[in-house]
């Protein structure tokens, strides 16, 4: 088992990789934590975590955990068998995969996943490369049996605002008031979207943003209830795109691409 994760290079997101190194340092997990270019702004940095873990994948195997690079270890994650195990992921309200902590195995499925996973978040950078995940494990889901762990809450325990508020949330895990967690995800983006924004005039790829709030309620039944019911994520993406913008994909597709 290793754990892999990237941060991006010339924003605040290096010294966030440095605390999550420093607690897989001690608890002895073998890790590799890469940085990478910044591609001016927060969402279409993130759609690079699928190619990541591919390239990672078809590497060096499976059998590894990505954690975001402001995420904190607390404890040893699980061990998985990576035969039997496709993934290990959190799904909120049973639609919306928490990737922040996930688990890949080594099996040919797991392997097809995260090749669709990666087509569409290098197909579509302005959508949540979580929200990508979902479509593509439904949309796996329906053509081939898939193993998904479902991972606790103790994976994505958030600790957002302040160090002092942090400090305390710490202090009642230590003398146990407080369930003590696996990760902690110290949910940067709310606080360094801004930080990583490069706007460029002539591209406007990076003023748009999509989100699980933009979605479809017929969707989010379709993949909480796992209908056998295919979901077309270009025609999705073009819905929310004009739900939350007003605009037309297909009309923004050479400025998306440049």
């Amino acid at each position: 088992m290793r754990v892999i994760s990237f941060y991006t290079i010339d924003t605040p997101y290096e010294d966030e990789a440095k605390r999550l190194e420093k607690s897989l340092r001690r608890l002895g997990i073998e890790y590799a934590i890469a940085g990478l270019p910044s591609l001016g702004s927060w969402v279409a940095n993130c759609a690079q975590k699928a190619r990541f873990i591919r390239d990672e994948f078809n590497t060096n195997g499976g059998d590894f955990w990505w954690f975001d690079a402001d995420a904190e270890l607390a404890v040893q994650p699980e061990r998985f068998d990576p035969e039997k195990v496709d993934i290990a992921i959190a799904l909120r309200h049973g639609w919306d995969p928490a990737s922040g902590s996930c688990f890949f195995g080594t099996s040919n499925t797991t392997a097809r996943l995260i090749d669709l996973w990666t087509e569409y978040c290098e197909t579509y950078p302005f959508v949540w490369d979580q929200f990508l995940l979902g479509f593509a494990l439904h949309n796996m889901r329906i053509v081939e049996p898939i193993n998904v762990v479902q991972l606790s809450n103790a994976y994505i325990r958030k600790y957002k605002k302040g160090k002092i508020t942090i400090f305390f949330k710490k202090l009642r895990e230590l003398v146990g008031i407080r369930p003590a967690p696996i990760v902690r995800q110290y949910q940067a983006s709310q606080r360094l979207k801004n930080a990583v924004l490069k706007v460029n005039p002539e591209n406007p790829s990076n003023h748009i943003e999509i989100g699980d709030r933009s979605c479809p309620d017929h969707i989010r039944q379709v993949i909480a209830g796992r209908r056998s019911e295919p979901i077309d994520v270009g025609a999705v993406v073009e819905q929310m795109v004009k739900a939350e913008y007003g605009i037309s994909m297909q009309s923004q597709t050479s400025s998306w691409s440049d």
